[in-house]
């Protein structure tokens, strides 16, 4: 019967610690906001995407004069 009755604080004072880290990792961040992070974010895969194109055309560009050279 005491079991029963102290089986909710037990199950809790489990928890809590898991609890406690898990909003620490996943919660928001203090030092920048969800709405920055995610256009930082944004921002930097424009770049990588951008890069990617520019390197793409060049080996299309070395291809091609490499092909009428020969």
């Amino acid at each position: 019967m005491v079991l029963t009755l102290l089986a909710p604080a037990v199950t809790w004072a489990m928890a809590a610690p898991q609890l406690w880290l898990d909003r620490k990792l996943l919660g928001p961040s203090r030092h920048q906001s969800l709405a920055a992070r995610v256009g930082d974010l944004e921002r930097s895969r424009s770049r990588m995407v951008e890069v990617a194109d520019t390197e793409r055309r060049r080996i299309e560009r070395d291809l091609h004069d490499g092909a009428q050279a020969a």
